[in-house]
């Protein structure tokens, strides 16, 4: 109800692995989390970042759970609700003397692979592994694939009030309602199947930027460009359409203090990773 949802998520089952807690605090945010207003961009989130919402308890890539305790006093301050009270009073004795993480280091998701198989695939290799831990008494390796498919399972979820948003939102114009159905579209494929054009891989691409914190934008043109050089060989997409389309991105990484991407450099076989993408 304070919008604390990472904290909700982590408190939801005490006695569990810390990598249960944490999947559970993700999945929970995802479930939860407000959805920015839609303006008639090409692609969608755009211009938010949906981790960073100055609570309590906040998650970052590189830092992982974050807790605040004056920020959590101030929510005490504000609510005469006694169960309030005691949920927040329970975050602060449960994570009063949690470790802060030191360092930096950035989360670099592998969007090659969810361009190629999509995020359903995740689910399959997700779920062989759990069984064959299983079969093997491996609890580190049990909790491990649990906590992934409840972490993927928020994705889902997140994945579905996207589209739902997008669905309900209303456009002033025509160009707007247009870039709105195509996006739609797209969405109804990407990430969860393989893009099937450049366009969708963009929008695949950014959906997973927005979920990973935003950081960075791996090997984007390596990665980008089979499904480019395809669709303008078709004729399907020009140039000017593409620039137009990553600069929405770039404008992307830019509101939402995005980190970092590899352009050009070397493919597997060491010869030039360069492009016209």
């Amino acid at each position: 109800a304070m919008g604390e949802y990472i904290a909700a998520g982590y408190m939801k089952s005490p006695g569990a692995p810390p990598v249960i807690r944490f999947a559970e605090a993700l999945a929970n945010h995802l479930a939860h989390v407000g959805l920015p207003e839609y303006k008639g961009e090409i692609l969608y989130p755009c211009s938010a970042n949906i981790w960073t919402a100055g609570n309590a308890v906040d998650w970052h890539y590189s830092s992982c759970l974050y807790y605040n305790d004056s920020r959590l006093e101030e929510r005490l301050q504000a609510t005469d609700d006694p169960d309030a009270r005691a949920a927040l009073d329970a975050v602060r004795q449960e994570l009063h003397d949690y470790p802060r993480v030191g360092g930096y280091t950035h989360s670099i998701p592998n969007y090659r692979r969810i361009l190629l198989e999509g995020l359903e695939s995740y689910s399959d290799r997700i779920q062989r592994s759990l069984d064959i831990g299983l079969a093997r008494g491996e609890q580190e390796r049990i909790d491990f694939c649990r906590a992934m498919q409840i972490v993927w399972e928020g994705v889902h979820t997140f994945h579905g009030r996207v589209l739902a948003h997008l669905e309900q939102s209303e456009c002033g114009d025509a160009a707007s309602a247009a870039a709105r159905d195509r996006l739609i579209a797209a969405l109804r494929n990407v990430p969860m199947q393989p893009a099937r054009s450049f366009y969708e891989g963009l929008v695949s691409v950014n959906f997973i930027l927005h979920i990973d914190g935003p950081d960075d934008l791996g090997r984007f043109d390596q990665d980008l460009a089979p499904l480019f050089e395809a669709d303008r060989d078709a004729g399907l997409v020009s140039d000017e359409e593409a620039v137009e389309w990553i600069r929405r991105i770039w404008r992307n990484i830019d509101d939402t203090g995005a980190w970092n991407v590899a352009l050009g450099g070397l493919l597997e076989d060491g010869t030039s990773g360069i492009s016209h993408l």
